[in-house]
């Protein structure tokens, strides 16, 4: 990832200024008072460019490539591993977020070629006893990975649940052993920094060895291999080894037919940018260049060729040319604005909603975004989520929305 869109991200969606950074550096006694170099700083970027992407796939189907970082027009979304992942929100792998001691090493090589989703085809699947009903897990993704020719290289199944009793329940079956890619791997160290191995433990259930890794706090996984496959369980730090259990004892009796998903039957995810289908949600979204902001980077997420997703970066305040070529981080009083389009929300998107778009209030919208960093409401059956720099500025934008529906 270039540092520009590190520092996009970083900006963006955080809208964490140098002058918060600063503040922050200033307030903490006994320490040496000065900004960081910038490549200290591009460091902590990338950090938080961690963070944000486990956030992002609480609402982006497992493996697709969120927006903020597109790939070329037309190209496939690249995968993101998400057990893996949730590492990167607890350095070290303290429970709840406790920092423990780690550090995190990078490895985005991505073995198979071309993704397919067949997350629409829940209830079918719990019908046909190929995967459990998991009623507490709203969110479910189901990921088919495909080689070069077509053949399927790996199909993963996750359950989701946010909130205080957070969990991220996966299952991945292949033919035969693979190897998941990483963005984000967890190494334990200790006190002196020298890296922890961790030791798997080796059980046995119904005649099949099955190896164990992880802590209790930490990530966790069950693997083994059997005549129907090679199969691997994975739970986050917030799930137990008994959740764990019962995702084992049901692929246990109930074994995957893999050529149940053929490339041509899954659902196909793409990414482009808004200017090659620039019709897309016209009647959705506020008209951001009247209103004084300049395109950074504006993207569709499409599904099967149909545009499902909006997500746009935009600079006001600030002249177009340095908007073009990210050079304006060091000018004065420019404001970002970051703004997302749902066409298919999932229940937090409702559960987290202001409300529909008509009834939203000056009053409202600048209580919430005092205290928090977003604000997401509702229109259509769609949902639309915010994050500004300037709250007022936001509801200069929603409030054309209100004006449209006139």
């Amino acid at each position: 990832m270039s540092e520009r869109q590190i520092m996009k991200l970083f900006h963006g969606i955080t809208n964490i200024g140098d002058d918060i950074i600063e503040e922050a550096m200033e307030a903490q006694p006994n320490r040496v008072r000065k900004m960081p170099s910038p490549w200290v700083r591009l460091g902590m970027a990338a950090a938080c460019v961690c963070l944000i992407m486990v956030g992002v796939l609480a609402r982006t189907p497992l493996g697709e490539q969120p927006a903020a970082m597109p790939a070329d027009s037309g190209e496939e979304l690249a995968p993101f591993a998400v057990s893996e992942g949730d590492s990167a929100t607890r350095i070290g792998g303290g429970k709840g977020g406790e920092a423990t001691g780690g550090q995190i090493k990078s490895n985005s090589l991505c073995p198979y070629a071309e993704t397919r989703y067949f997350s629409d085809q829940q209830e079918q699947l719990e019908a046909e006893n190929v995967i459990p009903s998991m009623e507490e897990h709203p969110i479910f993704t189901c990921a088919a990975h495909y080689n070069e020719d077509g053949s399927l290289y790996s199909l993963v199944f996750q359950w989701h649940r946010e909130g205080e009793h957070y969990s991220n329940l996966q299952i991945t079956v292949a033919e035969q052993p693979i190897e998941e890619p990483n963005d984000c791997i967890l190494v334990e160290v200790d006190e002196n920094g020298q890296p922890i191995e961790t030791k798997p433990t080796i059980i046995e259930r119904d005649g099949v060895s099955i190896t164990t890794e992880g802590k209790e706090d930490q990530e966790k996984t069950m693997t083994f291999q059997n005549d129907s496959g090679w199969y691997q369980i994975a739970g986050s730090w917030n799930d137990t080894f008994s959740d764990l259990d019962g995702l084992l004892d049901w692929v246990l009796a109930h074994p995957v037919d893999l050529s149940r998903f053929p490339i041509e039957a899954g659902d196909n995810y793409q990414s482009c940018p808004l200017a090659e289908k620039p019709n897309a949600f016209a009647n959705y979204l506020p008209d951001f260049a009247g209103y004084g902001f300049v395109e950074e980077e504006a993207h569709l997420n499409l599904k099967n060729g149909t545009p499902v997703r909006f997500e746009g970066h935009y600079v006001a305040h600030v002249d177009k040319a340095l908007v073009e070529s990210g050079t304006y981080y060091d000018t004065e009083g420019y404001t970002l604005m970051h703004w997302c389009f749902e066409t298919e929300p999932n229940v937090y998107d409702f559960q987290n909603s202001a409300g529909e778009l008509k009834d939203l209030t000056k009053k409202q919208v600048l209580n919430i975004l005092e205290k928090e960093s977003s604000i997401t409401f509702t229109w259509d059956g769609y949902a639309t989520t915010v994050f500004p720099q300037k709250a007022d500025e936001a509801w200069m934008l929603i409030q054309s929305l209100q004006d449209s529906l006139d």
